[in-house]
Order: C-alpha cells, then sequence, then structure tokens
C-alpha cells in the first residue's frame, strides 16, 4: 500500500504538504486494504485499536463510558 501511494503521488510529494487522495476502504475482518480496485495485506489491528474503531473514535468511546457509569 505505502509502495503504491509513493508512486501515485511521487510528483506531488515535494510539493504539497497535504494530499487528497483516491478513497481507502479498510476491512478489518479480512485484513485488506482497498484502493483503486487494488487489494492490500495490513496486518490485524490490537483490540483497543477495534474498540475504537467500533466506538466512532476516542471521543465516542470516552462519552460512551461516562454515560454508563453516571447510569450505575
Amino acid at each position: 500500500l505505502v509502495d503504491h501511494l509513493r508512486r501515485r503521488f511521487a510528483d506531488r510529494v515535494e510539493t504539497e504538504r497535504t494530499i487528497v487522495g483516491p478513497q481507502l476502504r479498510i476491512d478489518f475482518a479480512r485484513s485488506v486494504a482497498e484502493l483503486e480496485g487494488e487489494t492490500f495485506p495490513i496486518g490485524p489491528i490490537s483490540p483497543v485499536a477495534q474498540e475504537l474503531v467500533v466506538a466512532g473514535g476516542s471521543e465516542a468511546l470516552v462519552q460512551r463510558r461516562l454515560a454508563s457509569r453516571s447510569g450505575a
């Protein structure tokens, strides 16, 4: 994936600080990333990272935990 992105944006990397690229789809169940019709293997993510993804980010996770404590 990194090699693909380096090749794809080689002409812009020196002149642009942020490059808006194509949409990347990550399938955590299959441990792959899909980009521009190609599939790239990715390593499995830790249980903590999985929890953050499922929760919708760290802020959402903290809000959910605080709400569950105040309701107990």
